[in-house]
């Protein structure tokens, strides 16, 4: 939790604003939790402990911490926008099961060297990137998964595609 405080105290330095109890607040609790949390979610964790802190304040520190690049900002089309931890983790992808929501992250240096010649092949520099590929998970092409949840299992580390 120290790099990320470090990355934000910088950022907000740079942009000229203040570290607020609030925000910590809510940094920590981002930091605890697993991957892939949205605003409403992170919202019920802080409040139950921290009535003090609003909702609007849980939204503005997650924008905040995706400019900063502690967090980033992961659409998984369930209808929700999720944030997951960014700093000191490798670059990954997504693939989401369309029926029950579960999410694996994956790493594929092949698709990623790929990507690097098709922008140098144009000179573009790209900045960043995000894949999410949508399908159906073994266990619901079995017919032994779980309904959708409200909030999409994970797998805890990348899948390393070789």
């Amino acid at each position: 939790m120290k790099a990320e405080r470090k990355v934000l105290d910088r950022y907000l330095q740079d942009s000229r604003r203040k570290r607020s109890r609030k925000r910590d607040v809510v940094l920590e609790y981002f930091l605890r939790s697993s991957s892939h949390i949205s605003a409403e979610d992170l919202y019920d964790l802080v409040h139950r402990e921290h009535p003090e802190i609003g909702r609007s304040t849980v939204y503005r520190a997650l924008k905040l911490f995706c400019d900063s690049g502690v967090a980033r900002q992961v659409d998984l089309k369930d209808g929700r926008m999720r944030y997951e931890h960014h700093l000191r983790r490798p670059h990954h992808d997504h693939m989401v099961c369309t029926r029950c929501g579960q999410t694996f992250e994956f790493i594929c240096q092949e698709i990623e060297s790929l990507q690097e010649r098709a922008a140098a092949s144009i000179a573009f520099a790209p900045e960043s990137h995000s894949l999410q590929i949508y399908g159906v998970c073994k266990d619901c092409r079995r017919g032994e998964a779980r309904p959708h949840v409200e909030a999409p299992r994970t797998s805890r580390r990348p899948i390393e595609v070789k």
